[in-house]
């Protein structure tokens, strides 16, 4: 066994441990206790299995943090024996995440993800995505999505993300993954290392078909406690990155359109005493664009509360390559656009609601649009620039 550059061979010639002195006649006590100071941190850490995660029938409840939210620590620590103190934080927005069984779908979703005949796309469960966001697409599609569902297979081997379904302008489209995304390998260790592709194509009526491609570097990088306003969990930290390009053809033209997305990282907090991810926080380019922490789902937030506006503030397209159309929770105010770092970069006048801006100039990266009405009220949404041009 081969532990802190130390090797234990079946015949026990044994370095000295912890300044400790053996002697002949109590080397069973003694060795014992030596042994036991050296490897207890070999025992604080924990492992995870496939049936300690996500399943069907899990519900979570995700709070998140403002943009901009400034972490406690450095993410980049890695290792062992860690504190994460996340005890104030505070989230301004609260989704629900329910998983349904397999079993509990459509007919023609089962008849694709329960099929035998095709291991690799079998899924356990699926949930209901609300944008399109949350599956990644990053490419503003022509048609109207609805419907959409992400189709997952937990076993003992990993947790996978096996397809899609979705409804384009009213019609189903249902799509195993080419390659499926081994999100997870199992069972999840301090030190593990993994490496999943992951690529599926997408027909779209009268348009042509959309397109994904990318690999995940997954690495088990740390792990100790995480401390949150709900409880205290042993867990390990996974940090993956990954490299995403998405594909957009246009048939009637013979067009396709393709975006290299600016490097992901996602790191996950994971206890085996607790089902999915306690903490999620994501990085692009360089930046801080997501955290979400597991709640207890009684905090009742909503996206007004978190904006402070009488009514959302939306933007079409998010992501957003050249330009995007604003729509403001009243008809006259102003409005800017700052980076993360709270540099403005764009500001002006709203007369009537709606404000077209050209964002083809800013980098690719995250910024928030925000409004102030002529009563003062503040409104706030985030915006996302893509690298497509």
């Amino acid at each position: 066994m081969v532990f802190a550059g130390l090797t234990f061979k079946r015949t026990l010639k044994l370095p000295k441990l912890a300044n400790c002195k053996i002697q002949t006649v109590k080397l069973p006590l003694s060795l014992a206790a030596c042994l036991l100071f050296f490897l207890a941190p070999l025992y604080a850490q924990v492992s995870v299995e496939g049936d300690n995660f996500t399943g069907p029938d899990s519900e979570h409840s995700y709070v998140t943090a403002a943009p901009g939210f400034t972490l406690p620590f450095n993410l980049e620590m890695a290792g062992g024996d860690l504190n994460w103190d996340l005890s104030d934080f505070e989230g301004v927005t609260e989704d629900e995440e329910l998983y349904q069984g397999i079993g509990e779908m459509g007919f023609l979703y089962q008849l694709t993800f329960d099929d035998p005949g095709n291991p690799d796309a079998m899924a356990t469960h699926a949930i209901e995505s609300v944008d399109l966001e949350e599956i990644d697409v990053d490419v503003e599609l022509p048609v109207e999505l609805s419907d959409v569902y992400q189709f997952y297979r937990n076993d003992s081997s990993g947790y996978y993300e096996v397809g899609l379904a979705f409804s384009a302008s009213g019609f189903p489209i249902i799509t195993p993954y080419e390659d499926t995304d081994r999100i997870y390998k199992f069972p999840l260790t301090f030190d593990e290392r993994d490496t999943s592709d992951v690529s599926f194509e997408v027909s779209i009526p009268f348009i042509g078909f959309y397109g994904q491609s990318g690999t995940r570097y997954s690495h088990v990088d740390a792990w100790g406690t995480l401390t949150t306003p709900y409880g205290e969990y042993d867990v390990l930290r996974v940090r993956a990155e990954r490299l995403i390009t998405d594909t957009l053809f246009f048939g009637e033209f013979d067009i396709a359109e393709t975006v290299q997305r600016p490097l992901q990282v996602d790191y996950a907090w994971i206890s085996p005493d607790h089902d999915g991810e306690i903490l999620r926080i994501s990085v692009i380019g360089g930046q801080v664009v997501n955290v979400q922490m597991q709640s207890d789902g009684e905090l009742g937030l909503s996206t007004n509360e978190a904006t402070g506006g009488e009514s959302e503030l939306s933007i079409s397209p998010n992501p957003a390559a050249s330009v995007i159309t604003a729509t403001f929770p009243s008809d006259i105010g102003n409005y800017f656009i700052t980076d993360l770092a709270g540099k403005t970069v764009a500001s002006g006048t709203v007369r009537g609601g709606t404000r077209i801006i050209d964002v083809s100039d800013f980098a690719a990266g995250v910024y928030l649009l925000g409004f102030t009405s002529d009563a003062g009220h503040l409104s706030v949404a985030k915006l996302v620039r893509s690298q497509l041009r």
